[in-house]
């Protein structure tokens, strides 16, 4: 276990955010745009006959926030680092990776090696 003051935690993330080396700050929320883009593709894709009406209807985003930010303590490493977490739980693709990986799932399980995630 870790204890880090709210102040210290702060300073960390934003110190993590601000690096231009991994991350691009933008000037504009991005949830609408990724709606819409979504959106006008599974109409492409409905209307083109290549989802039935019933899948359309369930990968709409619906309820959808953008991801949140936040971090782990490597506690295993002898030098303190951190391990940045982008939560997408809502976010608009999330429908659409929970069909990724159900489509997937059996040929990664086929695989001689794989690394298995379980969602909680």
């Amino acid at each position: 276990a870790a204890l880090i003051s709210n102040n210290l935690l702060n300073t960390i993330s934003l110190d993590h955010l601000n690096n231009s080396n991994s991350y691009s700050k933008l000037n504009f929320n991005p949830l609408q745009s990724s709606i819409n883009t979504i959106t006008l593709k599974l109409e492409e894709l409905y209307k083109n006959n290549h989802i039935s009406k019933k899948l359309y209807f369930r990968l709409l985003p619906s309820n959808c926030k953008l991801g949140t930010f936040r971090i782990l303590p490597k506690l295993h490493k002898s030098k303190f680092s951190i391990r940045p977490i982008i939560n997408c739980k809502n976010h608009p693709s999330s429908t659409l990776s929970f069909l990724i990986d159900f489509l997937l799932h059996p040929l990664v399980n086929s695989c001689l090696c794989f690394i298995h995630f379980i969602l909680i």
